[in-house]
């Protein structure tokens, strides 16, 4: 098999892998969706420290025990919870406007 043929399907697996951490992301922003509303509805603050801090120190403990870079996943659990963050603001806010608006 040629360089172009194996690095065509190389490149394909990883698409393919991409994809697949693009439907869990979006199965995970769901689930936060759902802890934005529970925080709502029991009137708790959107970003929570301690719990930021638990998800981090994991994904950095994890990361090492896969031979990557423990402060690589920490950034990229970070930006996560930064976009998880955003959107309960987002449902929050819209939630709000609809009821001022009622």
């Amino acid at each position: 098999m040629s360089f172009e043929q194996q690095i065509a399907e190389a490149r394909q697996r990883i698409d393919s892998i991409d994809q697949q951490l693009m439907q869990l992301l979006e199965t995970r922003f769901r689930c936060c969706l759902a802890v934005g509303e529970l925080k709502r509805r029991y009137d708790r603050p959107v970003m929570q420290p301690s719990r930021v801090q638990e998800v981090t120190d994991r994904a950095a403990a994890a990361g090492a025990a896969r031979g990557m870079s423990p402060e690589f996943a920490r950034q990229v659990w970070q930006l996560i919870i930064d976009e998880a963050c955003r959107m309960e603001h987002d449902l929050m806010e819209a939630e709000q406007k609809e009821a001022t608006q009622a």
